[in-house]
Formats: C-alpha cells, sequence, structure tokens
C-alpha cells in the first residue's frame, strides 16, 4: 500500500468522505480521535467486498513530514462467533444468565 491513497484502496465508499476530513483535521491541529484507539469498521478486499477489520493507526512525525502507519486484523471469524453466541444467549430459557468472562451459566 506504500504510495496509494487509502480512500482509493481499502476505505469503503460510505466511509470516504470522513477519512479525508478527518485526515485534514489532523494535519491542521495535530488532533485525530481516531488516532491510537482501537476501532471496529469495514475494509474493501481487492475484489471489492467489505469485511470487518480492527484498526489501529498511529502517526509518525519524520523531519520530511507526518506519515502514518495503520495496523489491521480481519475480524470476520470473531463477528462469526459473536453472533453464534448472541443467537445461544437470546434463546436460552428465561431465567438462564451467562457470563462469558467467567465461562459459566447459571439458571
Amino acid at each position: 500500500m506504500v504510495g496509494r491513497k487509502l480512500s482509493d484502496t481499502i476505505i469503503p465508499s460510505q466511509y470516504r468522505d470522513a477519512h479525508n476530513r478527518g485526515l485534514q483535521h489532523y494535519m491542521a491541529t495535530g488532533e485525530g480521535p481516531a488516532m491510537g484507539k482501537r476501532l471496529e469498521i469495514t475494509a474493501l478486499r481487492s475484489d471489492g467486498t467489505e469485511f470487518p477489520i480492527e484498526l489501529v493507526i498511529a502517526p509518525l512525525k519524520l523531519a520530511s513530514g507526518t506519515t502514518f502507519s495503520g495496523f489491521i486484523r480481519d475480524i470476520s471469524e470473531k463477528k462469526q462467533w459473536e453472533e453464534k453466541l448472541r443467537i445461544v444467549v437470546e434463546s436460552a430459557p428465561a431465567g438462564w444468565s451467562w457470563s462469558i468472562r467467567a465461562a459459566s451459566c447459571a439458571w
């Protein structure tokens, strides 16, 4: 991706304006609400289909100017498991409680 605009490659069309505004805001102020935060959003595959990702963006201030480093992780499988878990929890009999963190189920 070096040398290519993200807005032309992996950013879905519905996010491109917000991406460009955010970039302009960061370049003008040095502030960006997405910088250094882990975001769940969608990206584009090379065939144009969208898929869920986890994204972290870090600005790199160099002598030649500011550039950005982004880390992307495909979370498609995670989202599928979350949906399966949601269905199980919603279909559980009344009075059941679930604790994913404690790996327990009670009724």
